[in-house]
């Protein structure tokens, strides 16, 4: 969302509960009678604009969007998937002084250098991961199988030419890995007694089954109503036409934008105009 957009999005809260507060018929504001199914169209009588001194809305009320798309649907494969979440939520990790195995718990710590030369930002100490889970970039976890608490080890991993951290964008790193510690992981069995466990309605594996797929339903009808709800918005916000700003909260926005940005070039080592360029 640009500048213009978060303003105008801020004013036209204040001029439709004015519009509102006047006898108006306004979607959006309020409670939000939208149709749960994704293939229904929302839509609001009438048609009509308003104003203050910030902003003119063309139109509020009439305001037409189309179904939305791509609902995720609930198949058995999406409740066990979450299930499965569920059950790692619950895993137990045990030390241990064997070689690191697939589906181990590590910890290690990294140094990274580039053309021989150390790039301190890319490094970490006591980086967690699970082998098997891709983490920091692929490849990058099956180093550890074989390799016991106290090994050292060499990795290279050459980044794209459109990676986001540009002092690495096309370079090849050099990650040198110490690991600290291997720990087993151990994950609970879908079973009635867990259930009864983390479930206060499910006593059975079948019931818990179908509660999850109802959580998840029920976040698709969520997901719509959001989804209709934005659309209706921006629907709103592509016939607003801003007057003025108001000039304590453009300040503010102006101060926050700053900061954010001077936040990312501190990180980086770089003067607040190289860090924009970069961004460019």
């Amino acid at each position: 969302m640009n500048r213009k957009t978060c303003f105008a999005t801020i004013i036209l809260t204040s001029v439709c509960c004015t519009a509102c507060n006047a006898g108006s018929v306004f979607f959006p504001v309020g409670p939000v009678s939208v149709f749960a199914d994704s293939t229904e169209e929302a839509v609001s009588g009438g048609g009509s604009s308003a104003e203050n001194e910030y902003v003119r809305i063309g139109r509020y009320e009439g305001v037409e969007v189309p179904k939305v798309e791509d609902v995720p649907e609930i198949t058995d494969y999406a409740v066990d998937n979450n299930i499965n979440m569920i059950l790692k939520g619950f895993s137990e990790r045990t030390e241990v002084t064997r070689p690191a195995e697939e589906g181990d718990a590590v910890t290690v710590d990294y140094t990274v250098s580039v053309n021989g030369e150390d790039f301190p930002e890319g490094g970490a100490t006591g980086y967690q991961l699970i082998i098997g889970d891709n983490s920091l970039f692929s490849g990058f976890d099956k180093t550890m199988i074989g390799h016991s608490a106290g090994d050292s080890w060499d990795v290279e991993h050459t980044y794209s030419e459109t990676y986001a951290v540009a002092p690495l964008a096309g370079q090849t790193a050099r990650f040198h890995v110490t690991l600290n510690k291997v720990e087993e992981v151990r994950t609970p069995v879908l079973s009635d007694d867990f259930v009864q466990k983390v479930s206060v309605q499910s006593k059975t594996v079948d019931e818990y089954r179908n509660e999850v797929r109802e959580v998840l339903e029920k976040n698709n009808r969520d997901y719509v109503r959001r989804q209709i709800r934005a659309d209706v918005w921006q629907s709103i916000l592509d016939t607003a036409e801003v007057l003025s700003y108001p000039e304590d909260q453009l300040q503010e926005e102006i101060d926050s934008f700053y900061e954010y940005y001077q936040k990312g070039a501190d990180q980086y080592e770089m003067e607040f105009d190289e860090f924009l360029n970069e961004l460019k």
